[in-house]
């Protein structure tokens, strides 16, 4: 996944603000997400936070990272 793509919410890449199917941001394809990504995304209804690995590429939110920046 892009960075650009990685910092968007996951419906948001989907559906537009009026609710409209968008374009998928690889295959250009108007329409709703792939099934595989949805299969995966149901994968985790039952699991704690992080615990389902194929979760992991669709996790977005920001971080801060200025702490690990500072000098020692």
């Amino acid at each position: 996944m892009s960075d650009t793509e990685q910092s968007e919410r996951y419906w948001n890449r989907f559906a537009g603000p009026d609710g409209k199917w968008c374009r998928h941001p690889v295959t250009r394809i108007v329409g709703p997400p792939p099934g595989e990504e949805l299969a995966a995304l149901r994968t985790g209804l039952s699991a704690p936070p992080g615990a389902a690995m194929r979760l992991w590429p669709f996790c977005v939110s920001p971080t801060n990272d200025a702490l690990a920046r500072r000098p020692g």
